[in-house]
């Protein structure tokens, strides 16, 4: 740069430090704004899905809330690979049911009353006295499992097993999780649930980890927890 008196003025240069921070606080901000963009565009995780059953639904329902299906067996085919909520209002119906879905809660829409401790019988959201009753079609029978999970991280609860008339030629029993041999399930959990009726095992564990928690048996003969192979029991 030349001077108005001629003479030759050094050029003046921005300091290679005060270039550099410009810089990283330029691509932070990028960074950032990157980030935040990001964020705006990807999906929220899906929540588990709910599907509600009542056996005095229409018929070819959905699952929804008001459009119940008739089944648990239905509403179980309707959950996704990774399980989910079959929400059950008050009313009968018929087993076996088996769970094979891991992450699956099958939940009775009653809330349970409890006496000296022990679930006695259930209210509906009315507090009115109603119950989600499991019931067997056929009246004698033969190493049957009126609610059999085959599935890791499930949990069944606020349901009545009635096994009301009901003549048992041998190893059935109320609720179950089993495993084949090769194979083993864990965290699952039965809670606050009636056994009603004669029946020769309240739980059976076969290869698994089952938790029984607040199962009442009201007769004789729904005895004891029976852990076979590596299964096993907690109350």
């Amino acid at each position: 740069m030349i001077a108005e008196n001629g003479s030759h003025q050094p050029r003046r240069t921005r300091p290679a430090t005060s270039t550099l921070l410009r810089g990283i606080v330029f691509l932070a901000i990028v960074a950032v704004v990157a980030l935040f963009g990001a964020s705006q565009m990807a999906p929220a995780a899906a929540s588990a899905p709910t599907v509600y059953v009542d056996d005095s639904a229409a018929a070819e329902g959905d699952g929804s809330a008001q459009n119940p299906v008739q089944t648990i067996q239905e509403g179980l085919a309707l959950l996704p690979e990774d399980g989910g909520t079959v929400a059950v209002h008050p009313g009968t119906y018929v087993g076996p049911i088996v769970i094979e879905t891991e992450g699956t809660t099958l939940q009775g829409l009653a809330t349970p009353v409890f006496t000296d401790g022990y679930v006695t019988a259930f209210t509906d959201v009315d507090d009115d006295d109603d119950e989600v009753v499991i019931k067997l079609a056929a009246p004698i029978a033969f190493r049957v499992d009126v609610v059999e999970v085959k599935a890791s991280d499930v949990q069944v609860r606020d349901i009545v097993v009635d096994v009301t008339p009901f003549v048992s030629l041998g190893l059935n029993s109320a609720l179950s999780a089993k495993a084949e041999d090769d194979d083993f399930y864990e965290d699952i959990v039965f809670s606050e649930m009636v056994v009603r009726g004669i029946i020769d095992t309240a739980g059976w564990s076969r290869n698994a980890d089952a938790t029984f928690h607040q199962i009442t048996s009201t007769d004789f003969g729904a005895i004891g927890l029976n852990p076979t192979g590596n299964g096993k029991v907690t109350v």
